[in-house]
């Protein structure tokens, strides 16, 4: 699933449905977690930093919303960390 995709759905559907926007992240987290231990190779760090790279991603959205009053900067700023996080993490991956 693309960032956008991925974080559109977390944050959007958090916001119009009243939930609150950085738990929905950690959870998300969570669940990617779990598919992570089962499916990865490097199982703990997956799951790890799966749990750390959504409620970042969730910390900074509802940080963006709250400064701003604004879902969609917000959102911005969710996908543009996601994005970082993903070059960030195939970067690393692929110097093994």
């Amino acid at each position: 699933m693309s960032p956008v995709v991925e974080e559109g759905a977390k944050t959007l559907l958090s916001f119009y449905l009243g939930a609150d926007i950085i738990a929905t992240h950690f959870a998300f987290g969570v669940l990617e977690a779990v598919y992570d231990w089962q499916d990865a190779e490097f199982k703990i760090k997956a799951a790890v930093c799966s749990i750390i790279g959504h409620s970042l991603f969730g910390l900074l959205t509802g940080g963006i919303l709250y400064l701003s009053a604004s879902v969609w900067l917000g959102l911005a700023g969710g996908v543009v960390a996601h994005l970082a996080w993903n070059f960030t993490v195939i970067q690393v991956s692929s110097r093994r």
